[in-house]
């Protein structure tokens, strides 16, 4: 890149390419495709999609110009049933029972510029060349976004210990400690994730043990009992597990996972990072290795650990304002400078807490 683009006069603006310019995987590992966020906004059911509908309940108002309010539905159809009453009796009230949820948005972008005179004495297409790395500066930071702000903050934490036995932690996260503003009858009142408590080899005061089936399926009962919804939202019981390589590794050497994944037969899909539907769960392996990169490296505890995150129906509402998309930029003094921009306005938060009486999901960390 170098080799062509000079000194445009303003430093960082594309002289060289580096992590600043560019998001960067650190293991020589081109982001190809929408690796998290395609595949599991298709399984996971999203609750909204505000690329199609964020100008129907956009709330922007006075001190809030950087929020977006998102109306959350807080009703459980199997809390209520139908009541007995007496004949020319009015009938009982019924509340739908919709909350307010605000999410922070914020703009992000990056631009590259650069000459005529690049584009003339360049033997390859800039053009194309930056187009296709914004794409996947699109992609990684879209799934970064997703991992870091929203499934990072699932508010139940499982600790594998001995002889598949967990110890389960709701109200706290493995990130740091984040406050959540929800509208409650127009009153704003806030709602704080704490972190776990790390300590030198230690999770909440546990030692974490290697993760197996027996941790999987014991993890799954908990989340049930905390009333998630299955990812496909039929029930309860059965969701999404996305899980990194060492989890793999890890759950590999049992021989109930090893037998399932060996009769599962579909090796191109193995190959894509989908691993099979098992006892319920669906399990699939984390290919851009965003869990290493951004969840272990939070704690020293965390580095080398096996992950999986366990995804129910709606585990986070996304709030783009505008779409991701590549500009051209106007051209600058008399058409010699020329800019390529990647534009776009983001926030992304969980959907459900525990606090709340019903989470949407969980992380799980073995070792």
């Amino acid at each position: 890149m170098s080799l062509f683009w000079g000194d445009l006069g303003t430093p960082g603006q594309g002289a060289t390419i580096t992590d600043e310019n560019f998001f960067s995987t650190t293991d020589a590992r081109p982001v190809i495709r929408t690796e998290i966020t395609k595949d599991m906004w298709k399984i996971t059911f999203a609750y909204s999609n505000f690329r199609r509908y964020v100008d129907k309940i956009t709330g922007f108002n006075e001190k809030m110009s950087d929020k977006i309010m998102v109306p959350k539905d807080l009703f459980r159809p199997e809390d209520n049933s139908w009541e007995v009453v007496d004949e020319f009796q009015p009938l009982p009230t019924f509340n739908l029972n919709f909350g307010r949820f605000a999410i922070q948005v914020t703009e992000r972008g990056k631009q590259f510029r650069h000459t005529e005179r690049a584009d003339i004495f360049s033997f390859i297409d800039i053009n194309a060349l930056v187009r296709e790395k914004f794409t996947q500066i699109g992609v990684a930071s879209i799934e970064r976004d997703l991992l870091m702000n929203a499934f990072l903050y699932l508010d139940v934490v499982g600790i594998a210990k001995a002889n598949g036995d967990l110890k389960v932690v709701t109200g706290k996260s493995l990130g740091p400690t984040k406050t959540f503003l929800r509208d409650v009858d127009g009153i704003f009142t806030s709602l704080t994730v704490n972190q776990v408590t790390y300590d030198t080899n230690t999770i909440e005061g546990e030692t974490p043990a290697n993760l197996t089936m027996a941790h999987i399926l014991n993890f799954a009962t908990k989340l049930h009992d905390l009333n998630v919804p299955s990812y496909s939202g039929d029930g309860y019981g059965t969701y999404l597990v996305i899980i990194n390589k060492q989890a793999e590794n890890r759950l590999l050497t049992d021989p109930v996972f090893f037998q399932a994944v060996t009769y599962s037969g579909d090796v191109e899909k193995l190959y894509k990072g989908y691993i099979g539907s098992f006892y319920g769960q669906e399990f699939v392996r984390d290919e851009g290795k965003y869990i290493d990169k951004f969840v272990c490296s939070l704690n020293p505890v965390l580095q080398g650990k096996a992950i999986a995150l366990f995804l129910g129906k709606s585990p986070v509402v996304e709030a783009v304002i505008r779409p991701e998309a590549i500009f051209e930029e106007d051209p600058m003094d008399f058409g010699r400078y020329r800019a390529i921009a990647i534009r776009t306005y983001r926030g992304e938060s969980p959907t459900w807490f525990s606090a709340e009486g019903q989470p949407v999901g969980g992380i799980l960390v073995g070792a």
